[in-house]
């Protein structure tokens, strides 16, 4: 699985937060079987 803002390889258990290099902060969840990565990565505006 990658990352979908710098796509390097994203090496985490599921449900674990993973701080990648380039800033994202991402978990990966698992939804019928199915591994997706999603960016939790806090916005400041």
């Amino acid at each position: 699985m990658n990352c979908p803002n710098c796509k390097r390889e994203v090496v985490s258990k599921k449900n674990a937060i993973f701080k990648c290099v380039c800033g994202r902060t991402l978990i990966i969840v698992e939804i019928n079987k199915i591994k997706q990565i999603v960016d939790v990565t806090k916005e400041d505006k």
